[in-house]
């Protein structure tokens, strides 16, 4: 294998440009525990010696 490539989500760390309602509302009442699982993949690859690319992505359409 090559590469890995992982998808995961929108919002998995915390950064200054991550919307307030995102941080304080959706994350831990909506959206902890997958957010959580998320973020514990993507702490062990960047633990490995793995060649990976995650991407996080706001939202996939099937369109435009």
């Amino acid at each position: 294998m090559d590469r890995l490539v992982c998808v995961t989500s929108w919002g998995t760390q915390k950064e200054p440009g991550n919307p307030k309602l995102m941080e304080y509302l959706l994350k831990p009442l909506m959206m902890a525990g997958f957010i959580h699982d998320m973020a514990l993949m993507e702490r062990m690859l960047m633990e490995t010696k793995l060649n990976y690319t995650v991407v996080r992505p706001p939202g996939l359409k099937n369109g435009e």
